[in-house]
């Protein structure tokens, strides 16, 4: 597994390299956000990545929609790692892969909750604002949470799987 980053101050964004799906670990000044977690084969060697990371805690995860290839490998780090708070995107899925996710939260008491639109969080030095938390689109790509991150001068947006269309929208408020 590798991945590539960029380090601003005591930021460090990395997208890790899992293949056809999506990981994104988030360190700012001491705090640890992963939004979506890779797919099922990808279990071990993201929990094996996190913990090359010096991951001990992650203050969010972030689920941005259930799609298998987003939350896979979520119930082995929720097992292998003390977690502050889940965020998920609106909507569910029948499919043991997001209910696995959902069930290993329910397990260390967590509880998965949509965040408010336009709310916002802090990690480390940094915020994320939140959108498309109301979607009701029948697409559950155009579901996913949409993420605004600020560090200082530089602002990333993280869009799970949302097309174009809704994320231009959002961003250009």
């Amino acid at each position: 597994m590798s991945s590539k980053f960029k380090l601003y101050n005591r930021l460090k964004y990395i997208f890790i390299d899992t293949g056809n799906s999506d990981s994104i670990l988030i360190k700012d000044n001491g705090k640890n956000m992963l939004i979506d977690g890779a797919e099922n084969d990808d279990e071990k060697s993201l929990v094996e990545y996190l913990k090359m990371q010096e991951v001990k805690k992650l203050d969010y995860i972030v689920l941005t929609h259930p799609d298998a290839d987003h939350c896979g490998a979520l119930d082995a780090v929720i097992k292998n790692f003390e977690i502050g708070i889940v965020l998920i995107g609106n909507g569910s899925a029948d499919t043991k892969t997001y209910k696995d996710c959902v069930q290993a939260a329910t397990n260390k008491n967590l509880k998965p909750s949509v965040p408010l639109e336009d709310k916002i969080v802090t990690l480390g030095n940094g915020t994320f604002q939140f959108y498309n938390t109301k979607s009701q689109s029948k697409d559950v790509n155009d579901r996913s949470l949409i993420m605004l991150y600020k560090n200082d001068e530089h602002e990333f947006l993280f869009t799970g799987d949302a097309g174009w269309q809704r994320c231009r929208k959002i961003y250009l408020r």
